[in-house]
């Protein structure tokens, strides 16, 4: 079995090293301050999917960009989809503090029915 602990920290020092790279920057879309603000919220969204076990969250992707929070990729129920998106809204929030923050869930749900776990 996988050790979430390490994927976990595996998931946030590759974020972190990705903003090496700074695409965004290059392009005009973000300043250095704003892209490594970026990369940290992409990351803790992504280490407590990780560790969240509602949620197979390797089917999700996060992009973060100037504040604003997208997520793609498919999940099993509608539940999960919202439980996604209120964890991205809590952390994004968390790291803006009073700012208003914009999460756009654009995850899809491959199966239509219900589960609360």
């Amino acid at each position: 079995m996988i050790n979430k602990n390490l994927i976990a920290s595996l998931v946030t020092v590759g974020g972190l090293a990705l903003s090496m790279t700074a695409c965004d920057i290059m392009t005009g879309k973000e300043t250095v301050p704003t892209y490594a603000h970026s990369v940290s919220v992409t990351s803790q969204i992504e280490k407590e999917l990780l560790l969240d076990e509602h949620v197979k969250s390797l089917g999700i992707h996060v992009e973060t960009v100037a504040g604003g929070v997208q997520l793609s990729g498919t999940v099993n129920t509608q539940h999960e989809k919202d439980h996604v998106g209120q964890l991205a809204q809590r952390i994004a929030h968390k790291y803006k503090g009073d700012e208003k923050v914009h999460v756009k869930n654009d995850i899809m749900v491959m199966n239509k029915k219900t589960n609360h776990r």
